[in-house]
């Protein structure tokens, strides 16, 4: 990386090497300019060629990127005595100089620390999608979201479980809506059936009784409905404790 201190005179080999003056910029300061300096005798630290009236460019850009690593923007080297050269030294202070960060990185006490774009999650040093950590958990489809976060997806003739992870069949769930008997067809969708001794309510999942099966178990007269039967007496008769047989006071039909 760019030197930020006057280096010795023919450092690194150089005629007249280079430095800038000043810090290096975080990520977030995007691009700063700062002045270029050159080393050109042992007494003269910080020659600007913008200080000769047939010289110029005495600004250098530079930019911190993701990953650590700056990008630098610099004028012509060619110097109207000899060449400039710039030598690059190792920034002690910066240890994301040294990381093996994906995306970003950031100074922690001396410390680097990988950062991530806000749809991706950390895995080591690395990021990755969330739905590269183990899936995460989800029985079949996950979901990367934009916020970093993943959302377990089922096929149109599942549902998702309570725990948000698992896909079960619809029938699975309450019977699928269905009083009794619940059927898939591996489409999506259920059918409801029912017992020998009941039929399915006009609802296509409920299971009522019916004056079509033994007369709805009514001794006399049975009314189907919507619920399921009513049984009734002729008017001679009274209907019994159990809702179903009709009998005489007393006690004779």
């Amino acid at each position: 990386m760019f030197g930020r201190e006057c280096p010795s005179y023919g450092y690194c080999g150089s005629q007249y090497p280079m430095w800038m003056l000043g810090d290096h910029p975080t990520t977030a300061e995007g691009i700063v300019k700062h002045t270029l300096c050159s080393r050109v005798s042992s007494s003269y630290c910080c020659y600007t060629p913008g200080e000769s009236s047939n010289v110029k460019g005495d600004v250098i850009y530079v930019k911190k990127c993701p990953g650590g690593y700056y990008v630098y923007r610099i004028p012509n080297l060619k110097y109207i005595w000899g060449s400039r050269s710039v030598c690059s030294v190792k920034d002690s202070r910066d240890p994301c100089l040294d990381s093996n960060c994906t995306y970003g990185c950031v100074n922690n006490n001396g410390k680097f620390e990988c950062t991530c774009p806000p749809a991706m999650v950390k895995s080591g040093d690395n990021c990755v999608l969330p739905c590269q950590v183990n899936n995460p958990g989800c029985s079949h489809k996950c979901v990367n979201q934009a916020d970093g976060t993943a959302t377990c997806r089922c096929p149109f003739y599942l549902t998702l479980g309570t725990d948000n992870k698992t896909c079960i069949s619809k029938c699975q769930t309450n019977k699928g809506g269905c009083s009794d008997y619940c059927h898939e067809d591996g489409q999506g969708d259920v059918a409801c059936s029912c017992p020998a001794n009941l039929v399915l309510a006009s609802d296509g999942k409920t299971c009522k009784t019916s004056c079509t099966i033994n007369n709805g178990d009514c001794s006399h007269v049975c009314n189907d409905t919507d619920k399921g039967v009513v049984c009734d007496c002729p008017p001679n008769l009274n209907m019994g404790d159990d809702g179903k047989t009709c009998g005489a006071s007393d006690g004779f039909i």
